[in-house]
């Protein structure tokens, strides 16, 4: 009985533990047009798998009138013609701010809390080539009504692999099984002079999975102790 009783307990602690973890990344494709929303998003390399997501806006806001209009994506240059980094034509320090709007669906059977996301992005300039000097900017990143703010400095020879920052939600924000959420990402200003562009290399979510509902974990313990019930009584 005492052994059946070890089983009995390490199930349930099992069965109500919540793992940190990445759970997924997206990387960009077909980035090299201008229409963003022909970017094509993967999400890959985590815990949860059957994640869907894709670009449904972007748009730049004129410092000197706030006017928001639609933004297009640089194409061309050292940087901007890699298919695989999202860049948007605005120059942040000097012109504008830009702003990306994407939506994420979770297609799996896991749902998760995302608590973090680890931005890695990229600085380049006019001519879509890599920024040969040192570079600051405000990186804001917003789910599920969580918003966090980040000033974020690119090294000047971060080129084509860019610098990471990680974003923390000071309330993680649920995705469950089926669910969708709307992202966004905000690229402004900060009190540097010198101007510069901004885009986005990947996203890396960060967070735990969901543990079961209580039901039906108590329905998995009661399953394993009518069996062990079942095999005391033979």
């Amino acid at each position: 009985m005492k052994t059946a009783f070890c089983i009995f307990a390490s199930l349930a602690v099992g069965t109500f533990s919540a793992q940190a973890a990445t759970l997924w990344t997206t990387t960009f494709g077909n980035a090299a047009q201008s229409d963003p929303s022909r970017v094509t998003l993967t999400n890959s390399g985590g815990e949860i798998s059957g994640i869907t997501g894709s670009v449904h806006s972007l748009q730049k806001t004129t410092y000197s009138n706030g006017q928001t209009e639609d933004l297009t994506l640089m194409t061309s240059g050292g940087v901007c013609s890699d298919a695989s980094l999202f860049t948007p034509g605005v120059n942040v320090q000097s012109s504008g701010s830009w702003t990306a709007g994407m939506t994420f669906t979770n297609g799996s059977d896991q749902g998760c809390t995302i608590s973090a996301v680890k931005m890695t992005v990229v600085s380049f300039n006019s001519a879509g080539a890599a920024q040969t000097n040192e570079r600051t900017f405000s990186l804001t990143v917003t789910i599920g009504g969580q918003e966090v703010t980040a000033t974020v400095t690119l090294a000047a020879d971060s080129g084509k692999n860019g610098t990471a920052a990680t974003l923390t939600f000071d309330t993680p924000v649920e995705l469950k099984a089926g669910q969708s959420l709307d992202f966004s990402v905000l690229a402004s200003k900060t009190n540097q002079t010198d101007g510069s562009f901004f885009g986005i290399k990947s996203m890396e979510f960060q967070g735990e999975l969901l543990v079961p509902e209580p039901a039906t974990a108590s329905l998995g313990l009661l399953g394993l102790a009518a069996l062990m019930m079942y095999r005391r009584r033979a």
